[in-house]
Order: structure tokens, then sequence, then C-alpha cells
């Protein structure tokens, strides 16, 4: 398990949270917190606490343009490696939705790090 060390605080800490946004998912960490006061006293450590980072779900839009004159009432479909987009599925079965002139999108959620096709 990776101890996260850190120097003195430069600001002074207002919350009970915090987020370490340089970890690496699946490896464990551990935090302790010390606190200093005005006269530069430091506190023994607090106890520690453990976790390890997971994948987050991502919202992605995709938004396609097609060309000027495509009638409103067509349907553009998206494919590609995700089930989300029906594995190349054939005939294509997942449709985006007009959302601007010329301009078809859908959101989908994807786990951070997956890759597109």
């Amino acid at each position: 398990m990776l101890r996260r060390t850190y120097g003195a605080p430069t600001v002074v800490v207002t919350t009970t949270t915090y987020n370490d946004n340089g970890v690496t998912t699946g490896v464990p960490y551990s935090y302790v917190v010390r606190a200093v006061d005005a006269a530069f006293n430091v506190s023994p450590d607090s106890n520690e606490v453990g976790a390890t980072p997971t994948p987050q779900q991502v919202a992605v839009t995709f938004s396609v343009t097609v060309p000027a004159g495509t009638p409103v009432s067509s349907t553009v479909y998206i494919v590609g490696n995700q089930a989300a987009f029906c594995n190349w599925c054939d005939p294509h079965t997942i449709s985006l939705t007009l959302s601007a002139p010329n301009t078809w999108s859908r959101i989908f959620t994807f786990t951070q790090g997956t890759n597109l096709e």
C-alpha cells in the first residue's frame, strides 16, 4: 500500500474532505492527517485510513452534423464496439436525436478509460 506524504500545508484547511487527484486506479493508498497550530506545533498522526481508487462513470455526448438538407424526419444511427452502440450490430439500431438544425446527438455513459471505436 502506498502512503501519500505531503509537506506542510500552505493554506488553512476549512473542510473535512479531501480529493487526491494524483492517484492511479486500482492502487491502494493510505492517508493520515496532522494538525499544525499557530506556534507550528505538529500533532501526532491521525488514525490511518486506506482507499483504492476505482474507475468513474463518464457521460459522453456524441454530436453528428449531417449535410444541409437532411430531412428532420431522418434517422441517424451510431455504431461502435460497445454494448451501448449495439456492438457493431447489423442492422444498426442505436439512433441519435435531432438536437439542433442539422445536428443529431445522444449522451452515453462509459467507464473512465473505455476505448471507443
